[in-house]
Parts: C-alpha cells; structure tokens; sequence
C-alpha cells in the first residue's frame, strides 16, 4: 500500500511541475523581458513599451505585444496588455483623437491583442 500511495505522490508531484511550466512558460531565457532598442540599449520590455508609446509608434507596440504572445506567461502578457492599453488612455486626448484612438478603439485592440490566436 505504501508504493502505491508514494507511486501516486511522485507522479502527481511530476504533473504538478509539469502544469506550472506550462501555466507559467517558464522559459530558461536570460533575456526573456528585455530588448534592445534602436540605440543598442537593454530595455525592460515596458519601458520599451512605454518608449514606442511617446513616440506614438503604435504599430511597432502592437507587433511587439504580438512577437511576446506566446513567450510570455499568460499573466505577464496580460499585464503588458493592460499596460499599452493604459499607456493609450493617457495619452493627451489630442494625441488619441489624431490617432482615431477612441474608447472603443482601445478595448477592440485590447481584444485583439489579447486573442489568443
């Protein structure tokens, strides 16, 4: 009875770890969450983020959230999400309205963005 019950604690532990890479993408990549920028500097990616959202390069930030899609845990892509999303809503409201960013438009790309196809 004693195998059977220490068979089961060890697979059950195995499926455990298993799940959290998985759930957490738990990549063994140093530079997971950096990147480099147009002058060679190492970036968090959010303050990266927040760079192309300044210079109001909005494509380049979507195709950025996207290259990170499936790098990225779930939570941590959700929190990059919220933080473009964020980062727009602030923006002047001149700025959004030359861009077409109305509320609308920031949660259908929030929803894009989000997709995870």
């Amino acid at each position: 009875m004693a195998f059977k019950d220490t068979f089961t604690f060890d697979h059950s532990k195995s499926l455990g770890d298993v799940l959290k890479k998985i759930l957490t993408k738990d990549n063994d990549q140093a530079e997971l969450g950096k990147i480099k920028d147009e002058n060679g500097n190492v970036l968090p990616y959010d303050t990266y983020l927040d760079q192309l959202i300044f210079q109001e390069e909005f494509e380049t930030a979507h195709q950025f959230i996207n290259d990170f899609k499936f790098q990225l845990s779930l939570h941590d892509h959700t929190v990059l999400v919220n933080q473009y999303i964020n980062g727009l809503y602030d923006l002047d409201p001149a700025i959004r309205e030359r861009n077409g960013l109305g509320e609308q438009q920031l949660e259908a790309i929030r929803t894009r963005l989000n997709d995870i196809l």
